[in-house]
């Protein structure tokens, strides 16, 4: 009994050691023409609000989340947003930065 025990305990962490594995993230920046960060937040929060998106301000960065997985955008100077997504699954995180990347770099 205790060997089939540890054989169950060996799979369940086997399967969730795979599950972490699987995890993405993904980067990129998008160039804009404002004059300093809160310039440039004032235009992430208006271009991402007016597409539907919510995000939560922290400093001089927003946060957007999609249930667990997350983009953070970062206003650089007034000419650059940073940005930088996590999503549980592999080779996800990338569409879903897409996502908030595609509204700001809409001229």
């Amino acid at each position: 009994m205790k060997l089939r025990v540890l054989g169950i305990a060996a799979v369940l962490v086997g399967l969730s050691a795979n599950a972490a594995l699987a995890s993405s993230a993904c980067t990129a920046f998008v160039r804009i023409d404002e004059d300093n960060a809160q310039a440039c937040l004032n235009l992430v929060r208006n271009k991402t609000r007016s597409a539907g998106f919510n995000g939560s301000r922290t400093g001089e960065s927003y946060f957007f989340w999609f249930n667990q997985n997350v983009v953070s955008t970062r206003c650089i100077d007034g000419t650059i947003v940073a940005m930088a997504a996590y999503h549980q699954r592999d080779n996800q995180a990338c569409p879903l930065l897409d996502r908030i990347k595609d509204v700001l770099d809409n001229k």
